[in-house]
Formats: C-alpha cells, sequence, structure tokens
C-alpha cells in the first residue's frame, strides 16, 4: 500500500518538494478501500485471505482482519471459514461504490455537519445576539458535497477498469 494513502508523514513535509495530499482517511478506510478493491480484482469464484491480501499491500494481518469483519457486517463482504475458505464480495462490483465503503470506518455522511473551525459550531452569537454564519462554512459545505458526489458515484468496477486501461 502506499504510503500517501495511509497518510504516513514524512520529515520535512512539502519543502522537501513533496506535496502531501489535503483529503486524509483515516488508516482503517484506506485498508478497507484496499481490501474491497482486491476482493473485486479476486473476482466472484476466487476467494482471498486476511494473508494474501495483506501481503498484497504490506499491512498488518490483525489490523486487516479487523477491517474485514467491519466489512463483512456491513454486508459489503462475506466470510467463509475453512479450507477454501476467505472473503469475497457481497455483492457485484459495480454494485458497490467507494462512499458505502468510506461510511463503514468513518461514518454515515450527515448533512448537518458543524464547521469545523469554530468547534463544531455553525453559526457563532455576537455579544448582541445577532447570529452569524461562519464565512467560511459555505466553502467546506460544497468541497464536502463534491467528496460525497464523487464516492457515491464511483464503483469498485470503476477502479478496476482504471487500473487496466
Amino acid at each position: 500500500m502506499c504510503e500517501a494513502a495511509l497518510g504516513a508523514r514524512r520529515e520535512g513535509g512539502p519543502r522537501q518538494g513533496r506535496l502531501r495530499r489535503m483529503l486524509r482517511f483515516n488508516k482503517s478506510t484506506m485498508i478497507g478501500l484496499y481490501a474491497m478493491t482486491e476482493l473485486a480484482e479476486a473476482g466472484e469464484e476466487e476467494a482471498l485471505t486476511v494473508a494474501e491480501i495483506a501481503t498484497r499491500f504490506h499491512a498488518s494481518k490483525h489490523h486487516l482482519a479487523k477491517v474485514l469483519q467491519q466489512l463483512v457486517r456491513a454486508k459489503l463482504v462475506v466470510a467463509t471459514r475453512g479450507a477454501t475458505g476467505g472473503h469475497r464480495l457481497a455483492r457485484d462490483a459495480g454494485d458497490i461504490t467507494l462512499l458505502e465503503i468510506v461510511e463503514v470506518f468513518e461514518g454515515p455522511h450527515q448533512e448537518d455537519e458543524l464547521c469545523l473551525l469554530l468547534e463544531g459550531q455553525a453559526q457563532v452569537t455576537e455579544p448582541s445576539d445577532r447570529v452569524v454564519r461562519c464565512r467560511l462554512h459555505p466553502v467546506f459545505e460544497e468541497l464536502d458535497q463534491q467528496l460525497i458526489a464523487t464516492l457515491g458515484s464511483v464503483s469498485l468496477r470503476t477502479i478496476l477498469s482504471q487500473s487496466k486501461g
């Protein structure tokens, strides 16, 4: 798994000529996204074990096992025990979006999320009791809506077709 995707911090950051991504998901989300793409690539017939998936992108088997358990609980993955067991997608790769996977780990998107800059308050009350909306809130709200739309429109099949082309 690429370090940038996991949000690994590099000494010196951008001053060393490397731009860091602004959007960062937690490590479980990134492992979940990578695991789901591996399962999608394996197809309906082949079950992948935790060890096989972990080896492909150098993830902790323990962490990956926990991530896969969450994906099973979310009904995105089916787990089979036994010698021929492993993990498979629960649905067709074209029917699973990146948004569904992200929401398993980051929580469901909430339209009423409040401004992060004002510690959870989208509005501030001035001493005169006049309510003032955070000036940056509309910008972050629009970015949030674009992210949700993009993640909701990209399926695992789309990811696979882009990587082959």
